[in-house]
């Protein structure tokens, strides 16, 4: 038993270092996890671009002649342990030719802002009723005019930054309206305002209060960073709904149609949020329980990725 935020006793299931099936699935959720273990890079695709402009009939102050050369890659997840989300917009891009003579190099500041996605919200259609939750990425070079383009790469690094965490905390509470303010964690207090379910669809309007020192809150997997932010001590690393059995709707369902957003306002030292969301789906009307997983000690974690031996296309 817990007090809430006015002083009542309510009841709370709390899983101490228990991983959410589907986000951190492995025998040790609270241990270390390693990329080289956990990630599996390929390429997708390649392709160049040329573009020429007629200057005699456009106002452009570029060059007449641009080129580009694209690769598009992907990550395998094999091991979900630790993850929390992906800024997929990399970091750090360099790309060699078939010689090894490096021919690209960029990169964002490393203090620029960073948005985050839920590691479990990559859910990609490989044809055919099969899906994988593969993380895409790309990177785009410019090429020189007047030089050929190269004839394949030798290599092409290109760096994500990832949330993590060793410790997680995983606490459900009923859907179902509830007067009663529950402490989710100190700094942390919600109110489950509105829950309602049909024959296949469900609704719900949650507020939540709390110190973005000590917690930062997200009800859609969804964190930005500012440039010279810090993470709190706590982080809400993933809100879902279960059914009956305790799996998530949204991975249960094949197909259906899930909406959601978070408005925030802040007061005196504290923010104020307020999470509204529904759903259509043919399990969506089995939602029983929100589960909240709770991250201890996030940091931002960056990852090389390598692909070797890339082909390059030809006319």
């Amino acid at each position: 038993m817990r007090g809430g935020r006015f002083g009542k006793q309510f009841m709370v299931i709390i899983c101490v270092g228990a991983a959410p099936a589907m986000l951190w699935a492995q025998e040790d959720a609270n241990g270390p996890w390693d990329p080289a273990e956990q990630f599996e890079p390929y390429w997708e695709s390649v392709k160049f671009t040329a573009q020429l402009t007629n200057r005699a009939e456009q106002s452009f102050t570029g060059p007449d002649t641009r080129r580009s050369l694209t690769v598009y890659g992907a990550v395998r997840q094999l091991d979900k342990t630790g993850l929390i989300g992906v800024d997929t917009s990399p970091r750090k891009k360099v790309v060699l030719d078939q010689d090894g003579v490096e021919i690209y190099r960029a990169g964002r500041n490393p203090y620029s802002s960073r948005s985050y996605r839920g590691i479990d919200d990559f859910r990609n259609s490989v044809g055919r009723g099969r899906w994988n939750d593969d993380i895409q990425f790309y990177v785009n070079m410019p090429m020189d005019p007047n030089r050929d383009y190269p004839t394949s790469l030798s290599r092409v690094e290109c760096t994500l930054a990832f949330l993590v965490a060793d410790t997680f905390e995983v606490v459900e509470v009923p859907f179902a309206p509830n007067p009663t303010w529950v402490e989710l964690t100190p700094g942390l207090e919600i109110l489950v305002e509105e829950a309602s379910v049909e024959e296949d669809e469900y609704s719900y309007r949650i507020r939540a209060i709390y110190d973005p020192e000590l917690v930062a809150y997200s009800a859609e997997n969804r964190w930005h960073l500012w440039a010279n932010e810090t993470l709190p001590p706590v982080l809400v690393a993933k809100m879902e709904l279960l059914d009956i059995v305790g799996k998530p709707v949204d991975r249960v369902s094949l197909s259906g149609q899930f909406s959601g957003g978070t408005s925030r306002q802040g007061c005196d030292d504290l923010m104020i949020a307020t999470s509204t969301g529904s759903g259509s789906c043919g399990m969506c009307g089995y939602v029983k329980t929100i589960r909240f997983a709770l991250a201890f000690d996030p940091c931002e974690q960056r990852v090389p990725f390598v692909l070797e031996n890339v082909p390059i296309p030809s006319f």
